[in-house]
């Protein structure tokens, strides 16, 4: 649902909530200073063999940045090649839930924060719009205990709802404003989530390659895919570099960590991971 085609938001809030509407600082920031991701973002798959991620897994270091080599066209033949894959798969993903974890890290103040939560998602069908939604319940500060929070994002296809219970303030953007379009870019959110990535968009928007396997950065579990995109110039990204891990098998998304210029990044973690369950209307609501 959100694929790899990432665009400015200058969306205004609409005080349509019961509850007190706050403006939020420019969307485009949200991949790195969010709350929340987030699709994005992404640790382990259980489905299909895959190994759940542990809320004790070591932090991945900052991912290596893509350096030019002699094997520059071929990692990027191959990087094309998993995402043709990826694109593949996705066809017959109709709904998705997980849990999510996700780590705020700004390098610079020596600073993160983990927030945990479940995801659900559903694609586009002919009389229904692609929508999903991400209630984080948990947050972890780096030297703080664990405490309970309620915040929620609501995308309904069109809107997307950015809603603190225990605050009881709630801000709403027009994130899809395309009359035929019912898919968000990446950083169209408060996290990456590439739930339905379209290679062709990606690569449009990106270069890609395929970076050899690391443990140091790698999820643990079955064998990933790690995918390293780096924005092309005019692109409007925000993000310095995105990489993207995707299981072997299933080609679902593991991991996803945005990394700002400043070296601030967003590590989104997805784990119990099952595809294809009866979702009620009213989780989106």
């Amino acid at each position: 649902m959100l694929d790899v085609c990432a665009r400015s938001l200058n969306a205004k809030p609409r005080t349509e909530s019961p509850l007190r509407m706050i403006h939020r600082p420019s969307t485009a920031r949200w991949v790195r200073r969010a709350t929340a991701s987030a699709l994005a973002a992404a640790a382990g798959v259980t489905l299909c063999g895959c190994a759940p991620a542990r809320a004790g897994d070591a932090l991945p270091p900052a991912p290596v940045a893509a350096t030019d080599a002699p094997s520059t066209d071929a990692h990027a033949s191959a990087a094309a090649a998993v995402l043709k894959q990826v694109e593949a798969a996705a066809t017959d993903h109709r709904t998705l839930t997980a849990r999510v974890r996700m780590r705020s890290i700004q390098d610079l103040l020596d600073d993160e924060t983990t927030r945990f939560g479940d995801l659900a998602w559903r694609r586009a069908s002919d009389d229904t719009p692609a929508c999903f939604a991400v209630h984080f319940d948990r947050l972890k500060p780096l030297d703080g205990a664990l405490e309970a929070i309620d915040r929620r994002y609501i995308y309904d296809g069109h809107w997307l709802l950015d809603l603190d219970g225990r605050a009881r303030t709630a801000a709403r953007r027009e994130l899809n404003t395309g009359d035929d379009s019912d898919e968000l870019s990446l950083g169209d959110g408060p996290f990456l989530l590439p739930m339905n990535l379209k290679a062709q968009r990606v690569l449009a928007t990106f270069d890609a390659t395929l970076a050899a396997p690391d443990e140091r950065t790698d999820p643990e579990g079955e064998p990933t895919d790690h995918l390293v995109l780096t924005p092309k110039p005019q692109a409007g990204v925000d993000a310095a570099q995105l990489d993207l891990w995707f299981d072997q098998a299933t080609r679902l998304p593991r991991r996803v960590v945005s990394e700002q210029a400043d070296g601030d990044r967003t590590v989104v973690d997805l784990f119990e991971v099952q595809v294809n369950p009866q979702l009620p209307d009213d989780r989106f609501d």
